[in-house]
């Protein structure tokens, strides 16, 4: 894929996974990519950096812009991330991990993007849920993705059960992610939770040399829990 200069765009930039596997997860398009870029707006630019020295780059890090797009940022500043369009320049959205605008705060940027009738686009790369959902074996035609579940314990284990009705009456496959500090947690109060018979997946350090991905009945997790690590983790469960 070329830059267009006549069409500055906002290209939608996704990040490996594992830091180590940057030539291994992102296709020699999406490389070529962001080697020309100037522009980028970033969830944290020292993650930012990181990546963009494992690409690769023709120029200098120290050469590009590179902005943060913080969940909080007022519409006026979201507005001026998008200045060097006006002036002719594209720009790359990137996350942390993954694929941007998906559990990160991208997305308001991209909106933004559309209603000022910016060119946006998508570039191929590695998303942790879509894994997952591929590995599991549940149900890829019929899911539901949650994010994050609550905080206080009360509200967590209602939104559990009910995801679980609605896995139940749906046929549909309920995909989760959470914190890795979290990580034991959660996957506690959905052994507690879920009936026996649901089939729960568990995708742990995905596309890493410590990568787990395991589907089992929750009755049979019961009998050998998972002691998970501080590392980023998706859950999915599909209610029999």
């Amino acid at each position: 894929m070329n830059i267009n200069e006549n069409d500055p765009t906002l290209f939608l930039i996704p990040v490996p996974i594992y830091e180590d596997t940057q030539m291994l997860t992102l296709p020699s398009a999406t490389l070529d990519v962001i080697k020309k870029l100037d522009f980028f707006v970033v969830e944290n630019a020292k993650v930012a950096r990181k990546h963009l020295k494992n690409a690769q780059l023709n120029q200098p890090i120290a050469d590009l812009s590179i902005k943060e797009l913080d969940q909080n940022l007022s519409d006026k500043a979201l507005e001026e991330l998008l200045n060097p369009i006006t002036n002719g320049h594209s720009i790359g959205l990137m996350s942390d991990a993954g694929c941007p605008a998906i559990a990160d705060p991208g997305a308001r940027l991209v909106r933004l993007a559309h209603q000022k009738r910016i060119h946006v686009v998508p570039l191929v790369g590695p998303s942790s849920i879509l894994l997952a959902l591929m590995a599991s074996g549940l149900n890829g035609q019929c899911f539901c993705f949650h994010g994050y579940l609550p905080v206080k314990e009360d509200e967590r284990n209602q939104k559990i059960k009910a995801a679980e009705l609605r896995s139940k009456h749906n046929n549909e496959t309920q995909i989760l992610i959470e914190t890795p500090y979290r990580n034991q947690v959660i996957f506690n109060a959905l052994l507690t939770h879920l009936t026996p018979n649901t089939l729960l997946t568990v995708a742990f350090a995905i596309n890493s040399p410590n990568e787990v991905i395991q589907t089992k009945a929750v009755h049979h997790w019961r009998e050998r829990p998972l002691s998970l690590e501080k590392a980023p983790a998706i859950y999915l469960f599909l209610a029999q």
